[in-house]
């Protein structure tokens, strides 16, 4: 016996349409359908048979009404259309469907695919290695002592795999063992090199163990002060050159202040001992060595000539983000209303658009007569053709 009633899936299968186009049509009364609910299977569309069957022997239209009228035809004198091929008419007219003038031929996809499976290359499938006893018991010998890395290219194994069976066998790395086999590749005592480019201090090996920075690495000219004077450097002192050449490792050239405090107040002490001129290029020096470090923190305040901002560009062309202090705020409170915005953007050396914002956040706002003074200057330079 027939059930009067079917659900909305193999209503979707008759008529070969999607589940919206199914709904449209129980709204239009197409087809009579109720929402059924039942314990435990929740519910679901029940729609009338008879409707969904007249719709199809109808030959309802979807998309393409002249193409499904073809498919149709074919299907009730030669059955079934298969799986990639679809119905054209011989002579072009789709609205021609009479059966001498309709021919089955299979999709351009489809003889792609064909064509394509039989050029492809059978691909050769690698040989999947199986983890054995022989493998967990060199396992178990090499992984406390050798890299991993190295364990999974003689077992010929992912490093995936040599992880995994680890884990599972609960092995552990013997961490002595590693430091001596580490100690073997260390540099040796006595090896020199450079800190860093900006203190420029070279640093001198002196142990295999402790702390890296302090016990195995020291500079090399407390090291040679030691050696001189037949003693140990007492603790936070320093040793400095007397020259100022950080490559005169002279004995005599060394001097050993007893703390920080000591040696600025002998820096202090010759400073002030100097003569003026020699104080002035003391201070030019030092604001040189600020330049060059990208650390200038003094603003011009009233600058009798613009000149390009120092600001510092970054990769992608952009500024380097740097900090508003108080005086630069005093200054765009100052200047801002009814200033010149290039003369305050060389002033506090920043990009216009953060002079903006800035001046948005603390509600500071262009005066009057500064916008009017500039919409006459925009104004004379379009008139002179400055913008043609």
């Amino acid at each position: 016996m027939v059930a009067q009633h079917i659900k909305r899936a193999e209503a979707m299968r008759m008529l070969r349409v999607g589940s919206t186009k199914v709904h449209q049509l129980i709204n239009t009364k197409q087809i009579r359908a109720k929402l059924v609910a039942k314990a435990g299977k929740g519910r679901y569309w029940a729609m009338n048979r008879a409707d969904v069957m007249r719709l199809k022997e109808r030959g309802f239209l979807v998309r393409k009404p002249a193409r499904q009228k073809m498919r149709i035809a074919w299907e009730r004198a030669h059955g079934v259309i298969p799986n990639g091929f679809t119905v054209f008419a011989i002579d072009g007219n789709r609205t021609n469907i009479s059966l001498d003038n309709l021919a089955c031929k299979p999709l351009a996809s489809t003889v792609r695919r064909a064509e394509a499976k039989t050029l492809r290359k059978p691909r050769a499938k690698k040989p999947r290695n199986t983890w054995t006893a022989a493998m967990t018991e060199i396992l178990r010998r090499d992984f406390p002592t050798k890299r991993s890395k190295d364990i999974a290219r003689d077992l010929g194994v992912a490093l995936a795999t040599i992880t995994r069976q680890a884990r599972i066998h609960k092995f552990r790395k013997d961490h002595v063992a590693i430091k001596a086999r580490n100690s073997l590749n260390a540099l040796p005592i006595g090896t020199e090199r450079v800190h860093d480019t900006r203190s420029n201090i070279v640093l001198i090996k002196v142990a295999t163990v402790g702390k890296f920075h302090g016990e195995q690495w020291r500079p090399k000219q407390a090291v040679v002060w030691e050696q001189a004077n037949s003693r140990k450097l007492p603790k936070n002192a320093r040793v400095i050159f007397k020259d100022g050449n950080k490559r005169n490792f002279d004995p005599s050239n060394l001097h050993a202040f007893m703390s920080r405090e000591e040696h600025g107040a002998a820096m202090f002490a010759t400073f002030h001992g100097s003569p003026k001129p020699v104080q002035q290029v003391i201070k030019l020096v030092n604001k040189a060595k600020l330049v060059i470090r990208g650390k200038r923190d003094e603003f011009i305040l009233n600058p009798t000539k613009p000149a390009a901002p120092t600001a510092r560009v970054g990769k992608r062309g952009g500024y380097i983000c740097k900090r508003w202090t108080p005086e630069m705020d005093e200054i765009l409170a100052r200047d801002y209303p009814s200033g010149s915005l290039e003369t305050l953007q060389h002033a506090l050396n920043m990009p216009l658009n953060s002079i903006r914002q800035r001046a948005r956040r603390k509600g500071l706002r262009r005066s009057l007569e500064a916008m009017q003074a500039m919409v006459a200057e925009v104004r004379a330079k379009a008139a002179a053709g400055a913008y043609a």
